[in-house]
């Protein structure tokens, strides 16, 4: 081999070798983010299990208050219509009592 040839080889492994290099640095630059991006999808992956359970918990509590409240205009319903029939009756009572009245107070007025 020449010795151009050689200084021609030489430059080139040179030059090869810085760019390489270079290159070497740069995927060791990008293995560091796709580490941390790997990292960062964990801790979103952590917070969505997180977010699910809490999503579960509230959604429990909804599940009882809607309970409670149907419950609840379950029992006003009741009221409301034990009222009516009370006031029904209680009706009743008070025409009875005032014929009961004119009668008792109609015939001693005599």
């Amino acid at each position: 081999m020449s010795l151009t040839a050689k200084i021609i080889e030489e430059v080139v492994k040179k030059q090869v070798h810085s760019e390489t290099s270079g290159m070497k640095s740069d995927i060791k630059e990008l293995k560091s983010d796709v580490s941390g991006l790997k990292s960062d999808v964990r801790e979103i992956k952590t917070d969505i299990k997180g977010l699910k359970t809490e999503l579960t918990s509230v959604n429990n509590k909804i599940d009882k208050l809607t309970d409670i409240v149907v419950d609840f205009a379950g029992q006003m319903r009741t009221n409301e219509e034990e009222r009516i029939v009370m006031s029904g009756r209680l009706s009743n009572t008070v025409d009875r009592v005032e014929k009961l009245e004119v009668v008792v107070f109609g015939a001693m007025a005599e």
